[in-house]
């Protein structure tokens, strides 16, 4: 890894590195204007001559930074340093990724998994609805961060890969139809085929990602890639009831059809496949039906196992915790700590609504004047682009006129050269036969004259036509010169106009920069707000659990005690 502590690369300064790959690494950055902590990504220093890599970099950038969802990683800025250093500025996550906890704490729980799953599908439903497909879901690309609504909160990271929409000018052409990228153990059978791909390519990676998160291992492996791409194209997915027994059979059916070979006998879209985990959740962890019973009769009650309240993380929790304190104690209020607690976490949810609703109006917000900027954008870029376009064929037009011109210039030096030449020849016959000067009287013609009379008339002749070609040379240079005259204002308008539109454009991007700063600022004071909210609430719903399980031990006790002891806990 390269030592880039202290490097500023756009407004961000690098701080220590978190996280290193094949093809960049991660560091931890301060933004100087705003002294915000983010993560950033940097290309790493030997694809930086690789102008694809540096692309599907940027591409990553464009990408995510289109998508503002919960469950994707945000990307805030991307761009090229001076010295050809790609990097993206993304949310700085506190938390592990699925493959870091298989290795540190072996296969996760199947309700665990369903809870993942459904997450990752939310996330996966918002980028294919614009069209963007990742191509590389797999364990190393889904983290669970602990500082958000619950512990095992998704994010899908890593869009580096990813298919963007047909016709999309950035789109790269090594990610297009042809190019086989991805891992080999986590391809769909049609990646590994290097065939067109939608949606349905990534549920395939989501059945890889939860057979893998139950078994601990790819159910396709093998140190040769190529046999791995054929494993996904030719083997039957192996069954994960063989590995996991525990796991139910409607769960298996799920993941199986999330690998089928076919992308149509697949489910159709992530929405679909997160409906199916829902109604597994459901099934699991669903309310069940409650028998009342009173503290005398909590021995059969107790030996009929309490009413499952399930893990308190769960958003369902306390709703069913409120059913089995109305069973408990169906005459009298629950003992006063469990009143407060809940009446502490109700109001906890009334401002957690109140600060979801301040958020959704601040991200329309900044997605309203994102959009505006954008426009104005787009069509100062659409001038550029035809002022660009209509420069190119005048520079053309100016070099092609230009050579026409240097090669008829070239033909009259080579005619004057020619006619100097033979001029020189004449004048020198002429010397010989009538001599230079009058000093000399002519006494009378030579025998040879007649010699040097036909030569010389040769070479007049020969004069003669070289002024003839000469002359026909001009037009030539007179139409390139009158072309010429009329390309270079034009050209100098047009160098003139790209340069204001330039100006234009930075302006814009200046305004963008500061008219968001504020409306960002908001979307992240109320995302910090709500974050602290949750979990505030979570440690609330937990220390509510825990006083609902010490309240239930001193019903026992009252119990066990006898019938005549007090019923009321406190």
């Amino acid at each position: 890894m390269d030592d880039l502590r202290g490097a500023l690369l756009g407004d961000y300064r690098l701080k220590r590195p978190l996280a290193e790959g094949g093809t960049a690494s991660v560091w931890s950055c301060v933004h100087q204007p705003t002294a915000q902590v983010y993560a950033i990504k940097v290309l790493a220093s030997a694809l930086r001559d690789r102008a694809s890599s540096l692309a599907r970099l940027m591409q990553e950038g464009r990408a995510i930074q289109s998508l503002r969802h919960e469950h994707i990683v945000r990307v805030f800025d991307h761009g090229v340093s001076n010295e050809g250093i790609g990097w993206v500025v993304m949310e700085l996550l506190d938390g592990l990724a699925i493959d870091q906890l298989i290795d540190r704490d072996g296969p996760f729980d199947a309700d665990r998994v369903i809870f993942a799953a459904r997450q990752v599908c939310s996330g996966l439903a918002a980028a294919h609805a614009r069209s963007i497909f990742h191509r590389d879901i797999k364990p190393a690309n889904i983290m669970l961060v602990g500082d958000q609504r619950h512990p095992d909160f998704v994010k899908v990271l890593d869009f580096g890969v990813a298919r963007l929409r047909a016709g999309d000018p950035d789109k790269l052409a090594d990610t297009a139809q042809g190019m086989t990228l991805g891992t080999p153990q986590y391809m769909s059978p049609e990646q590994a085929q290097a065939h067109d791909i939608d949606g349905r390519s990534d549920l395939y990676q989501v059945g890889l990602l939860m057979w893998e998160m139950l078994v601990g291992e790819p159910p396709f492996d093998d140190p040769q890639p190529v046999v791995v791409m054929r494993m996904h194209l030719q083997n039957p997915a192996p069954s994960v009831r063989a590995r996991r027994p525990d796991v139910s059979p409607e769960f298996e059916a799920v993941i199986l059809r999330c690998l089928a070979k076919k992308p149509d006998d697949r489910y159709a879209t992530a929405d679909a496949l997160g409906e199916a985990l829902d109604r597994l959740a459901r099934h699991d962890t669903g309310s069940r039906r409650m028998t009342a019973f009173t503290p005398e009769d909590l021995e059969g009650a107790y030996d009929a196992r309490l009413p499952g309240l399930g893990n308190p993380t769960d958003e369902s929790f306390a709703l069913r915790l409120e059913e089995v304190l109305a069973v408990i104690w169906p005459q009298t209020p629950p003992p006063q700590p469990l009143l407060l607690l809940q009446a502490e976490r109700g109001d906890l949810a009334d401002q957690l609504s109140s600060v979801e609703v301040s958020l959704a109006q601040a991200r329309a917000s900044v997605e309203q004047e994102a959009a505006r900027l954008e426009h104005q954008l787009g069509t100062i870029d659409g001038a550029i682009q035809t002022l660009e376009l209509e420069r190119a064929a005048l520079e053309n037009d100016l070099t092609t006129v230009q050579n026409v011109a240097e090669e008829a210039q070239a033909e009259v030096g080579r005619v004057d050269r020619e006619f100097a030449a033979i001029y020189r020849r004449v004048e020198s016959g002429q010397a010989q036969l009538y001599g230079r000067s009058g000093s000399r009287p002519v006494e009378q013609a030579v025998d040879f004259g007649a010699l040097f009379r036909e030569n010389i008339d040769a070479q007049l002749e020969g004069l003669i036509g070289l002024v003839e070609t000469r002359s026909a040379l001009d037009p030539r240079l007179e139409q390139a010169a009158a072309r010429l005259a009329a390309i270079r204002p034009r050209l100098s308008d047009l160098r003139v106009q790209l340069v204001e539109l330039e100006r234009s454009r930075l302006a814009i991007q200046a305004r963008r920069v500061a008219e968001l700063a504020p409306l960002e600022a908001s979307v992240l004071s109320n995302e910090q707000t709500r974050a602290r909210l949750i979990r505030r609430r979570a440690q609330v719903t937990q220390e509510l659990a825990l006083a609902f399980r010490q309240a239930v031990r001193q019903v026992i006790d009252i119990r066990e005690r006898g019938p005549g002891a007090d019923r009321r806990t406190t």
